[in-house]
């Protein structure tokens, strides 16, 4: 049995949480946006549909999860304001091109990480310890990109 990608996993699950049967376009609204490389979106879709049907896990608890002690360990991972950087042990996600840079020389071994899909197969499948993460998806100027004459560039989007 192949186990599907996280993010396909936890998209199906807060759609499974609603506690509805879905219908199929609700499925495919869950899961867009994940890519899998492992099997066809079929069975993913399928399994989506019929879901409702499954019984309820024993290890699952809607109500604790909603607790006041869960919600807040979780919004303590989340930023803060759009101007504050995410920072874990091993993990940096920049505001900015100067703080890319900033981060980039002080661990120069870092993996620049923009996507991510190859990774996670790095760690589940060759076993690879990874080094820092720094992950640039917050960077506003590396969001476009713009074709001109002298070639292609990033384009700053502003608010």
């Amino acid at each position: 049995m192949r186990l599907l990608h996280p993010g396909l996993r936890m998209s199906l699950f807060a759609l499974y949480l609603r506690g509805e049967r879905p219908e199929r376009e609700a499925v495919l609204d869950a899961i867009s946006g994940n890519l899998c490389r492992c099997t066809g979106y079929r069975p993913i879709i399928d399994a989506g549909c019929r879901m409702a049907e499954y019984p309820q896990t024993a290890r699952w608890n809607p109500v604790e999860a909603r607790s006041p002690l869960r919600v807040n360990a979780l919004q303590a991972l989340s930023r803060k304001s759009d101007a504050d950087s995410l920072r874990f042990s091993g993990f940096y996600a920049p505001l900015t091109l100067e703080d890319l840079a900033a981060a980039l020389q002080a661990a120069p071994d870092s993996l620049v990480l923009a996507g991510g899909t190859d990774v996670g197969l790095w760690v589940t499948k060759h076993l690879r310890d990874l080094p820092p993460l720094i992950y640039t998806g917050g960077i506003v100027e590396l969001r476009q990109i713009r074709r001109s004459a002298a070639g292609y560039t990033s384009v700053p989007r502003r608010p």
